[in-house]
Order: C-alpha cells, then sequence, then structure tokens
C-alpha cells in the first residue's frame, strides 16, 4: 500500500562517504512517481555514524502533521542504521513505515562485523547485532555469501571467504536489481 511519507532517510556507506544509493528493490525513491510520494531522500554522511542517522530519524518526526519515515541503507550504512535504531527512544520509532537494510554488516549470525567481532573495535564501529526486538518494520536483507551480509562462520577457510569475496565483487548492489 501507498504511504505518504515526510521523510526518507538514506544513510551513506564506507565506500560512498557522503552519497548513497537511491534503488531499492526496483524503485528509484528520487524518480517519480516514487519521488512524489517519498520526498527527496535525505543522506546522512557516513562520518556522522550512527549518532548522525539517528538525529536525522528524531529531526524528521519533529515535524508538524502525520510524519511518516523511511530509512533505506547498505552495507556499513546499514550496520549503522541498525546501531541508530537502538539508539532512539520508543516515540521516534512510531513514526517510521519502514526500514531496509540492504547487505547489512550487523546482521545477527552473518554480518560482517557480528561474524569477525575482534576486527570492529579496530576500525571504530560496532559489533552489535541490529536489534531483533524494535517495534519497527524492517527488511534485513543479505546475499548469499556476499561478505557484507552474510560473512563465512569460519575465517579460516580460505575457500568459503575467496566465495565470498568473489560474490561481494559480482554481486554488490544487488538491492538495484532484487525485486520483492
Amino acid at each position: 500500500p501507498a504511504v505518504e511519507l515526510m521523510a526518507l532517510i538514506t544513510p551513506a556507506n564506507s565506500t560512498a562517504q557522503v552519497v548513497a544509493g537511491s534503488t531499492y528493490y526496483g524503485t528509484d525513491y528520487t524518480k517519480p512517481p516514487a519521488s512524489t510520494v517519498y520526498g527527496k531522500p535525505q543522506v546522512v554522511p557516513f562520518f556522522l555514524g550512527p549518532e548522525g542517522i539517528a538525529n536525522a530519524i528524531s529531526d524528521a518526526d519533529d515535524n508538524d502533521g502525520p510524519n511518516r519515515t523511511a530509512v533505506l541503507a547498505s552495507g556499513w550504512g546499514a550496520g549503522q542504521t541498525g546501531e541508530a535504531l537502538g539508539q532512539l527512544p520508543e516515540g521516534d520509532l512510531d513514526d517510521i513505515d519502514i526500514v531496509i537494510l540492504d547487505n547489512n554488516t550487523n546482521r545477527a549470525g552473518g554480518g560482517f562485523w557480528t561474524m569477525y567481532h575482534p576486527f570492529a573495535s579496530l576500525l571504530l564501529t560496532t559489533d552489535e547485532p541490529t536489534p531483533d526486538d524494535l517495534d519497527v518494520p524492517i527488511l534485513d536483507v543479505g546475499y548469499g555469501y556476499n561478505i557484507n551480509g552474510n560473512a563465512p562462520t569460519d575465517p579460516l577457510n580460505l575457500f568459503s571467504l575467496g566465495n565470498s569475496l568473489a560474490a561481494y565483487a559480482y554481486g554488490y548492489g544487488g538491492e538495484q536489481t532484487a525485486v520483492i
């Protein structure tokens, strides 16, 4: 069903620090008809981290009228978005219509940072999995063998790591062509 959103928030990721994709699962949110329903995306630069994402969601919630918000994120930006959602007070979560976490590095039991948690602190990121107890509709998508959202469980298995890196190289950006 169509929803009239007041805010569309797209966190950037580690490979695109100040830009973010706008095409997810067959819909380009910057072109009609979606842009007339969803509004212009607000990109949160990667270096602002989870706090920047949480602030953007809170600020969108502070507008007058029926507040509706969608959050679209991929890769490391999706991992930071999961942490941001966990930081938000309950009232700010109420107006979020949907969160799409594509290739989430913090997917529980599969994301790169949740699987290889000792390395997360070295790059000043979190190894906390995306919360699964939030009252927010979250579509958390991982692709088979892709190292961001579906990392091998055994980091010493070089064959599995090679498969994952190859899948990353050939399948990254799947949110632009996947259809749900």
